[in-house]
């Protein structure tokens, strides 16, 4: 039987994935890697943000929120 690591316990070496998608400098200004851009910009965009405008972690979390808020409200059956 091969080896299952425990998973009960959370790894904080391992556990902020965030840097696949951005980064935040010393200055708390937020740049997308390819790979975020790639994820985010299609969801801003189909909320009217353009993720140019994406400065800091808070706007980023502010534009997560609405994109989840739009797609709660337009659910399709």
């Amino acid at each position: 039987m091969g080896f299952s690591p425990d998973i009960s316990i959370v790894d904080t070496r391992f556990s902020d994935l965030s840097c696949v998608w951005y980064n935040v400098d010393e200055r708390g200004i937020l740049t997308y890697t390819e790979v975020g851009d790639n994820v985010y910009r299609p969801l801003f965009k189909s909320v009217g943000i353009d993720i140019a405008n994406i400065r800091s972690i808070n706007d980023h979390r502010d534009a997560v929120q609405l994109v989840v808020a739009d797609r709660r409200t337009n659910r399709r059956a």
